[in-house]
């Protein structure tokens, strides 16, 4: 009997202390560092505007420490909303990307994660690598929300 496994496309987007995995529909684009304008913003994960395809979205540094962007790759999400409409938020990070298949093979709850983070939905390994799956609506309020003070 063959067993026909199914795969999901993700990226996993390495920040310094953690790493995100999302499926690849979520990624709009990546970018090379870019210049960003100022925010008036007072959320302290925001570390500017970027004009994107006629759009102005926020960029959020989610290593708030780490605050030179301009080294930075922007990576432009696609988060899907009720509406039927998409949100567009950039997030910074120095390290590149890439590309992975996730299967019940290679994909398992974390029990004991390295790193925890506010807008985690799920902490789980893929192949040997810890990972934040993150509740893509959290994110999006911790960029955007300006009550928002905390550290990560």
């Amino acid at each position: 009997m063959v067993h026909n496994q199914s795969k999901v496309a993700c990226v996993l987007i390495p920040f310094q202390e953690f790493q995100l995995l999302l499926p690849n529909t979520a990624i709009a684009e990546i970018l090379p560092p870019q210049i960003l304008d100022p925010s008036n913003d007072l959320n302290p994960h925001v570390s500017g505007e970027f004009v994107w395809h006629t759009r102005r979205i926020k960029v959020c540094n989610l290593e708030a420490y780490a605050s030179n962007s301009n080294r930075s790759n922007l990576i432009i999400l696609r988060i899907p909303s009720i509406s039927g409409n998409a949100d567009y938020l950039g997030l910074l990070s120095r390290n590149i990307p890439h590309f992975v298949q996730a299967s019940s093979d290679s994909l398992e709850q974390d029990l004991q994660p390295l790193a925890t983070h506010q807008i985690a939905l799920s902490y789980v390994s893929i192949n040997g690598q810890s990972a934040i799956i993150p509740d893509l609506s959290l994110l999006l309020d911790f960029c955007t929300d300006q009550s928002i003070k905390t550290s990560v």
